[in-house]
């Protein structure tokens, strides 16, 4: 018997662009995200990187995002890389806000096709959920 249970699995990522307003009031509610990002700085010593958006975004207010990634260990990244990381959201106030969870290099991804592909699925349960809201009549 396995003791694993349904319980014990933990929320689902929302997929988040760089670019967008993690700390929104419509995600206030989101206690993790996926995001993807150039690996632009990285202090050790302070566990921090910085991930910088990696496509260029016209009218931009946020391009780039500081993560504490203490719980990864080894951590080992090259500046410049492209990676992928799932990271726990905090208050706007603490310091520190995003906590990285999982971090997994992504050189190599066609970004552009990838980005398609999340507002694909963003259109896709949009149109889901308002289906879902309006009783079938019919």
């Amino acid at each position: 018997m396995s003791s694993f249970s349904s319980t014990n699995i933990p929320p689902v990522a929302e997929i988040c662009h760089i670019h967008e307003d993690i700390f929104s009031q419509e995600r206030k509610h989101t206690k993790r995200i996926r995001i993807i990002g150039r690996l632009q700085e990285k202090d050790i010593n302070r566990h921090t990187v910085v991930l910088t958006s990696p496509v260029t975004q016209p009218n931009v207010k946020h391009s780039s995002v500081k993560v504490c990634v203490k719980l990864i260990y080894p951590f080992e990244a090259r500046l410049g890389s492209l990676y992928e990381t799932i990271v726990e959201v905090l208050q706007p106030e603490e310091d520190g806000n995003l906590h990285a969870h999982t971090w997994r290099c992504m050189d190599g991804l066609d970004i552009i096709m990838y980005y398609k592909g999340i507002q694909m699925r963003r259109e896709y349960f949009s149109q889901r959920n308002i289906n879902q809201a309006v009783p079938d009549t019919g």
